[in-house]
């Protein structure tokens, strides 16, 4: 079941960034990174956040949250984990049709590392193109996708 997270409440913000925690040290690993900025997020910045959040909760546990960003004409995808325990068993693909359904604009974007390749099939398979590649400041290949609603 997918619900709103309210990030602002001390015990939901400490979940999500357990979370987060546990699942962006494997995207570190597996993009080889030595600093890897997510990882350094801290709780206040999960408790202080404007963006939106949903979990989807499987027998009272939160396994998966998207973090949304809106704007007035996107719906960018801030953030996408799973818990390591549950790699591969659909709950980012829910979740990302989910936010799909739910946005109220025409185009959605997110961004991942170049080598997170789990998820980039994810969002190919889900019809986002490639909209660019570039690197960040901590030598980190990334991968921009775009989604159409329209077409």
């Amino acid at each position: 079941m997918i619900i709103k997270l309210d990030n602002k409440r001390l015990e939901i913000g400490k979940q999500i960034r357990f979370l987060f925690q546990a699942s962006y040290k494997i995207e570190a690993e597996l993009l080889k990174a030595d600093y890897f900025p997510p990882l350094k997020r801290p709780l206040k910045d999960f408790l202080n956040c404007k963006n939106e959040f949903y979990g989807y909760n499987k027998n009272q546990e939160i396994v998966a949250i998207v973090e949304l960003k809106h704007s007035d004409n996107n719906c960018h995808v801030q953030s996408l984990v799973v818990h390591p325990n549950h790699f591969r068993q659909g709950f980012g693909k829910k979740l990302m049709q989910f936010v799909i359904q739910k946005a109220t604009t025409n185009t959605m974007t997110v961004e991942t590392g170049f080598d997170n390749f789990p998820a980039c099939e994810l969002y190919r398979s889900l019809n986002f193109k490639e909209n660019g590649v570039y690197d960040t400041e901590f030598n980190i290949r990334k991968i921009k996708f775009i989604l159409d609603k329209t077409k």
